[in-house]
């Protein structure tokens, strides 16, 4: 039976690390490493729900993986932005074909998106890929 003194001692919703929020941040650590041992950089894209772009949950979700990339040592984009700026100058239904899949004109907008992060991460000819540092 759960009192009020049991229900004090149980940790509250959300205060305990989800069990695959342990193995993302377990994988980035290692995709991090390898970047910086063999010089590429990698960029991690967050799609969002495309039925849940304004929803304040969900952009705590988008800024731990962005402070995950950036503990690790890789680029990321958070997409919700710029879904919200093609669903405000267009019809915004026609960006999603259910709350994850993007319509071609929603892939459009998410890949002008990447190519805008994309490019600043290419290297020169005969120079290494950029990578940021850990915590940068």
């Amino acid at each position: 039976m759960i009192t009020r003194s049991t229900r004090r001692r149980l940790p509250r919703r959300g205060h305990l690390p989800h069990p695959s929020r342990r193995v993302e941040s377990t994988a980035l650590a290692e995709l991090g490493a390898l970047s910086r041992e063999h010089d590429f950089a990698v960029l991690i894209a967050a799609f969002p729900y495309l039925n849940r772009i304004y929803d304040r949950a969900h952009a705590r979700e988008h800024a731990w993986l962005a402070e995950l990339a950036r503990n690790h040592g890789l680029h990321h984009l958070d997409l919700r932005p710029s879904f919200r700026t093609c669903m405000n100058e267009g019809d915004g239904d026609s960006m999603r074909f259910d709350r994850y899949h993007p319509t071609p004109a929603g892939h459009e907008c998410a890949a002008r998106a990447m190519a805008a992060a994309v490019e600043p991460l290419l290297p020169a000819a005969g120079e290494p890929a950029r990578s940021p540092a850990p915590g940068a």
